[in-house]
């Protein structure tokens, strides 16, 4: 995987992907859709950190970042949301996210037999990461 991806479909918002780290067994990378406000301007939303890990073929939410306070997903304003329950809400938000993605033909495999979707990988540019302040979930 290249270290920054966008997957891009005829009706839809594209889906960027950017590796912030890799190692043998996992891989770390943000996952958002950027959205233009007329007050705020760009917003990165849902804005997640998730780790994969290839040995369980799963994956997992581990920071999120947001520019605005009206989201529909947990913050980390209470310190009980490093919670099992907590856990469990961002990871189901994540699952359901990634199928309504995968039903609108997001993929980042390049080489696919149908593919519905244009991969994009060079001179992509990251509009928010210099500005979105990362939130650690279970810290």
């Amino acid at each position: 995987m290249p270290p920054v991806a966008v997957s891009r479909i005829t009706q839809g918002m594209d889906l960027y992907l950017q590796v912030l780290e890799q190692t043998r067994y996992t891989s770390t990378i943000a996952l958002t859709h950027y959205f233009v406000d007329a007050q705020q301007g760009l917003l990165a939303y849902p804005d997640l950190r998730l780790r994969i890990y290839y040995d369980a073929l799963q994956a997992e939410v581990i920071g999120q970042s947001f520019r605005f306070e009206n989201s529909d997903l947990p913050t980390c304003s209470n310190p009980a949301h490093s919670s099992l329950q907590f856990r469990w809400r961002v990871n189901r938000f994540l699952f359901k996210w990634l199928s309504f993605c995968v039903q609108q033909g997001h993929s980042f495999v390049v080489d696919r037999e149908f593919q519905q979707n244009c991969l994009l990988t060079e001179d992509i540019k990251m509009p928010l990461k210099d500005h979105a302040l990362p939130i650690n979930l279970f810290q």
